[in-house]
C-alpha cells in the first residue's frame, strides 16, 4: 500500500498518531524528548495549515474586493471623461490630454474627397479580387499537372 505524501494525509496521520498515543498513555511511556518534538511539529504543522486556510479566504474576499473596485473606477473614469468632455467641449483638441478622441468637424469638400477614395479603393479591391480568382485556377492546374 503506498502512502500519501498530501497535507491532509499528513495532518490526519499525524492526528491519529497522536489520538493512539494519547489512548494507550498507561501502556506506552515515549521519551519525553521525542513526545515533545512530535506534539510541537503536529502543532506547527496545523497552526501554518490554519494560517494558510485563511489566507486563502482572505485572498478571496480581496479578490472581490479588488472587483468591486476595479467597476467603481471604470464608472468613475466614464463619467468623470463626461463631465470633461461637457466642460471642455466636444471638438477641442485639449480633450486629447484626457485620452478622448474630440469630435473633428467634416467639411462637405471632405466628405466628396472621403466618398471618392472609398469607390477608388472599392474599384481596386474588386479587380485584385477578380484577377486572383482568374489566375487561382491556372495556378492549381499547373502545380497538379
Amino acid at each position: 500500500m503506498g502512502t500519501s505524501n498530501s497535507l491532509g494525509a499528513t495532518m490526519s496521520r499525524g492526528v491519529r498518531l497522536a489520538a493512539a498515543i494519547a489512548q494507550n498513555a498507561d501502556r506506552l511511556t515515549l521519551p519525553e524528548p521525542q513526545k515533545q518534538e512530535f506534539d510541537e511539529a503536529l502543532a506547527q504543522f496545523q497552526s501554518i495549515l490554519v494560517r494558510r486556510d485563511n489566507l486563502k479566504a482572505e485572498k478571496q474576499e480581496l479578490s472581490r474586493q479588488l472587483d468591486e473596485a476595479g467597476l467603481r473606477l471604470r464608472n468613475a473614469t466614464v463619467n468623470t471623461k463626461a463631465l470633461v468632455k461637457g466642460l471642455i467641449g466636444s471638438t477641442a483638441e485639449r480633450l486629447t490630454e484626457f485620452q478622448i478622441k474630440p469630435r473633428r468637424q467634416v467639411t462637405v469638400s471632405d466628405r466628396a474627397a472621403q466618398k471618392a477614395a472609398a469607390r477608388e479603393r472599392a474599384k481596386k479591391n474588386a479587380a485584385e479580387a477578380a484577377l486572383a480568382a482568374a489566375t487561382e485556377p491556372a495556378v492549381t492546374a499547373e502545380t497538379q499537372g
